[in-house]
C-alpha cells in the first residue's frame, strides 16, 4: 500500500505476485488480490494490513509452484496504473 494511495482517498490498493521475465516487472501474474483501505485507516494500520496479504500471497505463490501448479495469467497492460513497461538497459561493456 503506498500512502499516495490513503491521500488519494482510494477504497483499495493491492497486492500481485508475478514470475520475473526480461521485463522484470512484466511477467505473467501468479497472485494479484485486492486489498481495502477503510475510511479510518491511517498508513501504518493500513501497511501491516497490505503486508499481511502480501506474505500470505508468497506463501501461497511458492506452495503452488512447489507442486508445478502455479497460475500464469498475462499482464494487461492497458490496466496498469503505476508504471510503464521499461525497455532494456543497454549492456555494459
Amino acid at each position: 500500500m503506498r500512502l499516495l494511495d490513503l491521500q488519494n482517498g482510494d477504497t483499495q490498493s493491492g497486492v500481485s505476485w508475478f514470475w520475473v521475465d526480461e521485463g522484470i516487472d512484466t511477467g505473467p501474474v501468479a497472485i494479484s488480490e485486492a486489498v481495502p483501505i477503510p475510511a479510518d485507516s491511517s498508513p501504518s494500520n493500513s501497511t501491516s494490513r497490505h503486508w499481511f496479504r502480501s506474505a500470505s500471497g508468497c506463501s501461497t505463490c511458492c506452495s503452488r509452484n512447489s507442486k508445478r501448479r502455479g497460475p500464469r495469467t498475462p499482464q494487461d497492460e492497458s490496466a496498469a496504473t503505476f508504471e510503464r513497461v521499461r525497455p532494456p538497459s543497454p549492456k555494459v561493456p
